[in-house]
């Protein structure tokens, strides 16, 4: 709160991976540094909703990438 000189407190909901509205969502972008992959495909997101997920500092765990690249529609 103090670095970012917010002026509230965000509400914080704890969750897992697993109880995330996927269904809810068009495609999910997730920004990860640690996979490689050959091909990126450039394109434009439609209208829809999309969910964004950013990796902590250190990077995702084994088991949280393995779950990601498990899951359809992760871009």
């Amino acid at each position: 709160l103090e670095q970012s000189n917010a002026p509230f407190l965000p509400l914080i909901q704890e969750t897992t991976w697993e109880d995330l509205p996927w269904n809810e969502y068009e495609t999910s972008i997730m920004l990860d540094s640690q996979t490689i992959h050959g091909k990126h495909k450039k394109g434009t997101l439609g209208p829809k909703s999309h969910m964004l997920i950013i990796g902590p500092e250190g990077g995702f765990s084994g088991r949280e990438l393995a779950f990601l690249h498990a899951r359809e529609n992760i871009k």
